[in-house]
């Protein structure tokens, strides 16, 4: 009887929840048309936690429309395929509203024709839509798209975000072919240097083509083909039945190539390479081989890899002071650590966090590590002898046993206040003005709080957006001007009005 009654009670508070209806239009940003059938969906922010996400799609006129839901922020996003949110359009918006104004970008297309010295098209003929893009507070070129070309010599790259793309032409259609026993199928000998749109051989030289929301472009290519020369070499450690990929490297360009390889001896030959200086790659799953490669303008033998598992790396943590453990659902967990983040330096990967408890491998490369720490600053940190404060850039080695060693303190400080003229979904930058990591977040424009601070003294910068934001960028942090300079101290709370954004 006693349950009944508390449920009971509950129904008059349940019922003073004020409930209302959120309505807006989805508009095509580069025309200003409706966007029909795009699908909107909010997020509860804040003090709604346990509300779940909401979808609805725009009717013919654009308009979409959501009724009974609670008072307060939420996260606002529209979709549809062959678009992409505009830079206004993904956000904060607030119920109840009915003049909500969603952009959608039309995504853009890159074509072009590509041929020989002689004028006659090339067929297979591997092409890449790269794009600058900035990834953990550093700018990387990454692959947007890659196709092939057709007997015409004609290709068409599709669904391209707005933005600059560099077009690049980088050997013919590679894979690596599998063969038992002693006949190894044939491979064409022609070849032709990475060339990219402009006529430049290396990306700084090449021409970027501006896509603007729904355009399209042209961009044809000429080649120097001649003949190739082949690499021919064995692959130690492959596991029977998985896929091998191979790259030749040059600088930070990493193409793939067309590569027979003998799944039982590991021997293989790559196909056709120009002459020049390379680093020949070979992947499967999370393991590596890597070999610097001198090409002469002849057949190049001999060529000796072996693939390396990924690299156990230990993971010390020593705090300065006592840190409690707190009751979990998983049992008994420390109240503070540390955690290491690898973050691939050519863009290729995914970041690799050595969580407690978990297996602490990384596969074989060069990365920037990171450290996100929670209720707790970092007071040093190595990677074998190296000090990462100073230098976080790293070399994971074959067969290495270099391990990470962190100092840290329990505590830390809090940052609060306000921005002044902030618009709708600012970022905050805290410079430190020691040796440490910036911090960069998106906060509220009024009573924003930022939390797990190291002590010490910062700068601190508003944004209006954290776009193209290079956080981890020296450089960049040099053009900065301005700032406020804040202090941060453990264990307590420090306030700070920044009058405005910097852009």
């Amino acid at each position: 009887m006693r349950g009944l009654i508390l449920c009971l009670l509950a129904l008059p508070v349940l019922g003073q929840e004020k409930l209302v209806s959120m309505s807006g239009v989805v508009v095509n940003s580069a025309t200003g048309e409706p966007v029909k059938r795009a699908l909107v969906s909010i997020t509860p922010l804040f003090r709604q936690p346990s509300l779940s996400v909401r979808t609805a799609l725009t009717d013919a006129s654009g308009v979409f429309r959501f009724e009974g839901v609670s008072e307060g922020q939420y996260l606002c996003q529209a979709q549809k395929p062959q678009f992409v949110a505009a830079k206004e359009s993904d956000g904060r918006c607030s119920a109840p509203s009915t003049d909500f104004r969603f952009g959608l970008a039309p995504l853009g297309v890159i074509t072009g024709r590509i041929v020989d010295q002689d004028g006659l098209p090339l067929r297979l003929v591997n092409v890449y839509a790269l794009r600058a893009e900035i990834q953990d507070g550093l700018k990387q070129i990454r692959t947007d798209r890659s196709v092939t070309t057709d007997d015409r010599g004609m290709y068409r790259l599709w669904n391209l975000s707005p933005g600059k793309y560099f077009i690049k032409a980088s050997g013919f259609a590679a894979s690596t072919v599998s063969y038992i026993g002693d006949n190894a199928p044939v491979t064409s000998g022609e070849s032709f240097p990475t060339t990219y749109y402009g006529g430049g051989k290396v990306r700084d030289s090449a021409t970027p083509i501006e896509i603007k929301p729904g355009s399209d472009a042209v961009a044809d290519l000429t080649l120097t083909v001649d003949r190739g020369y082949r690499i021919q070499g064995t692959l130690a450690n492959v596991a029977p039945r998985e896929t091998v990929k191979f790259e030749l490297v040059s600088g930070n360009d990493a193409s793939l190539i067309r590569v027979t390889l003998n799944s039982e001896t590991g021997r293989f030959e790559v196909a056709a390479v120009t002459p020049g200086s390379y680093t020949l790659r070979a992947t499967q799953g999370n393991s590596v081989a890597e070999t610097p490669i001198t090409m002469p303008v002849s057949d190049l033998s001999g060529v000796a890899m072996r693939l390396e598992p990924p690299v156990e790396i230990p993971v010390n943590v020593r705090f300065t002071n006592e840190v409690k453990q707190v009751e979990t659902i998983e049992g008994p967990q420390m109240a503070a650590g540390c955690v290491p983040m690898f973050h691939p330096t050519e863009g290729v990967g995914n970041v690799r966090v050595l969580q407690p408890g978990a297996n602490p491998a990384v596969a074989p490369g060069r990365y920037r590590l990171t450290l996100q720490c929670f209720n707790a600053y970092v007071r040093s940190a190595l990677y074998g002898s190296q000090d990462l404060m100073a230098n976080p850039e790293v070399t994971v080695a074959p067969g290495g046993a270099v391990s990470i060693d962190i100092l840290a303190t329990n505590g830390s400080g809090t940052l609060t206040g306000r921005i002044e003229n902030a618009g709708d979904n600012p970022w905050i930058l805290l410079v430190p003005q020691f040796l440490g990591d910036a911090v960069f977040q998106t906060v509220e424009p009024q009573d924003f709080d930022m939390v797990n601070l190291a002590p010490g003294n910062y700068l601190a910068y508003a944004f209006s957006s954290g776009k193209d934001i290079e956080f981890r960028n020296r450089d960049f942090i040099r053009t900065l001007t301005g700032g406020v300079t804040v202090q941060i101290e453990d264990g307590k709370e420090s306030k700070v009005t920044i009058p405005g954004v910097v852009r």
